[in-house]
């Protein structure tokens, strides 16, 4: 499961097919990982269950159920959530599967206990699976003084701590360095320096780049795709990501790969010039 442009595109579209649909039969793969799914009243809150709607905070997708209560994961890079008609699941791959009254399945894979919980609707917003996550690049209310504030209390370069989940969450290596291109800013710019100008230049960048890629449905770099089986066209509007030595669409430089603290970033050595230390 990439970043959060997918994971929104992912709960709309899952919404659709999802809302109403009666949860009949949970199926755990009993491995250590998995057992204290039971501490979680798992089988109880969701077998028998309907789903009224699907929501998401940050990295999370959540599940809210006509019973008061609400089912969340936290996804990453290596889980999977797959919408199905198949029984014949991989166990060897997926962790949990919830069977529907329609015939249909969730299969969930990639997941650990840490990542999944069940809790009353009403304290989903106090849950502490938020207390670890960052800002939401998508939260219409973020604001500059937020973004600007919260990268200065933290360490380090700009691009490290943009894909920082505890910093801002779901943005991913691809998202980040089109964003940094988009504010022409250098990925290895101190945080602790960062402007109140060059701030609002990152989050006008943040929503830009967010929205594109929702508007082209998402990115399939890592393999994600719709639940029609189609991919995100993203991909193919790229400015610098995995563009080395192509040049730069806005003034012909040649992109360069560069490498800071073991982290690889794609930028353009013109408009993202390093112009302060």
């Amino acid at each position: 499961m990439p970043e959060v442009p997918e994971i929104e595109i992912m709960k709309d579209e899952m919404s659709a097919s999802l809302k109403g649909r009666k949860i009949e039969r949970v199926f755990v793969k009993h491995n250590a990982d998995l057992s204290s799914f039971i501490e979680f009243d798992l089988f109880e809150s969701l077998e028998g269950a309907a789903i009224k709607d699907l929501d998401r905070r940050a990295t999370v997708l959540i599940f809210h159920l006509d019973n008061d209560r609400s089912f969340l994961v936290k996804l990453y890079t290596f889980t999977e959530v797959t919408l199905t008609k198949m029984s014949n699941f991989n166990e060897n791959d997926t962790q949990l599967v919830l069977d529907l009254d329609n015939g249909g399945f969730i299969w969930f894979s990639g997941i650990r206990v840490s990542d999944s919980s069940v809790t009353s609707t009403e304290n989903v917003e106090q849950h502490h699976f938020f207390d670890e996550l960052g800002l939401d690049p998508m939260d219409k209310a973020l604001t500059v003084e937020e973004l600007k504030e919260k990268l200065r209390a933290s360490r380090g370069k700009l691009k490290n701590n943009l894909m920082t989940p505890w910093v801002v969450a779901g943005l991913g290596d691809l998202y980040t360095d089109e964003i940094l291109f988009d504010a022409r800013l250098h990925p290895s710019l101190d945080v602790s320096q960062i402007r109140h100008n060059e701030a609002e230049s990152l989050l006008n960048s943040i929503r830009t780049v967010m929205g594109d890629a929702m508007n082209l449905g998402g990115s399939s770099e890592n393999n994600w795709h719709h639940l029609d089986g189609s991919l995100g066209k993203f991909d193919e509007h790229i400015s610098v990501h995995h563009r080395a030595g192509q040049p730069c669409y806005v003034c012909t430089t040649p992109i360069k790969k560069v490498r800071y603290n073991g982290r690889f970033a794609y930028i353009c050595p013109n408009c993202q010039r390093f112009k302060r230390r």
